[in-house]
């Protein structure tokens, strides 16, 4: 699937948004999400559009990111990893909630949980990719289970014990 919008470009990141001093509602959109969110151009890979949020999550400063590919600048560990993660967005233009590791400015690691699409705009075809970081979600989860996990086994020890005395 891929959104084509119909009355004015989206790629307002890379420059091609409303002309003039005043920004677009897309502009507006992008940069206010409370999601984090990127743009990358489809044929080279290159990021041309990253929000305030993107920055604020993976803590790489917007001159490190923009005219380079994640790999680039380091956020996916190499391509093959990136090509495998996102195979499913160009086989059929959507990607939903698909967890990844990737790596801040910091060089922590962090479990992301990323969800993209594929727009076009004059011409040229982006992903527009939304990143959260689910890493203390998906060690609370990793914590809940093992929690369940050592009840059962303490609830089976106690009711063989009660077995054999009886």
């Amino acid at each position: 699937m891929t959104y084509v919008p119909q009355d004015e470009p989206f790629p307002v990141a890379a420059g091609l948004g409303s002309s003039g001093g005043e920004p677009s509602l897309y502009q507006l959109i992008f940069e206010c999400s409370p999601e984090a969110m990127a743009l990358t151009r489809v044929r080279d890979n290159v990021m041309v559009g990253v929000n305030q949020e993107w920055l604020r999550l993976t803590g790489f400063p917007r001159e490190r990111v923009i005219g380079h590919t994640a790999v680039e600048f380091g956020l996916w560990q190499d391509e093959a990893a990136r090509e495998q993660a996102l195979r499913p967005l160009t086989k059929g233009g959507q990607l939903c909630d698909v967890d990844v590791t990737l790596r801040t400015e910091d060089g922590a690691h962090r479990l992301m949980c990323i969800s993209a699409v594929m727009v076009e705009s004059q011409a040229e075809s982006y992903y527009l990719f939304y990143l959260r970081d689910v890493t203390a979600m998906r060690m609370a989860q990793a914590a809940v289970h093992a929690g369940e996990q050592a009840l059962e086994q303490a609830n089976e020890k106690l009711n063989r014990q009660l077995h054999c005395t009886n």
